[in-house]
């Protein structure tokens, strides 16, 4: 049996007829793969944002308590800043990589 040769780069190519699909019944094939949904990662950055607000609570409580009465007023302020700007970079780096994947433009 003598096979027809074809030119290089002209392959037939299959029809989507021909091609079988072993999907699950009312799932189209190829739609949606290869991105991820905007909630993919969004679970763990959830958790870092609330772990982090309830430390940081934690830590001005502690230190109201505990510290603050040997420092003076704008010292107290200067860290409660200090504080709020970490809390602030944390959460921002965290999210800003989410963020920047799913920007709509």
């Amino acid at each position: 049996m003598a096979t027809k040769r074809t030119k290089p780069g002209s392959a037939r190519r299959r029809k989507p007829a021909d091609v079988e699909c072993y999907c699950e019944p009312g799932k189209v094939s190829g739609m949606g793969q290869g991105r991820r949904s905007a909630a993919s990662g969004m679970h763990w950055r959830v958790a870092l944002s609330i772990i982090t607000f309830f430390g940081w609570i934690i830590f001005l409580i502690l230190w109201l308590f505990f510290y603050a009465g040997s420092y003076n007023v704008y010292q107290n302020i200067a860290i409660f800043i200090v504080s709020l700007l970490a809390f602030i970079a944390v959460n921002g780096a965290a999210w800003a990589s989410w963020g920047m994947r799913y920007s709509r433009g």
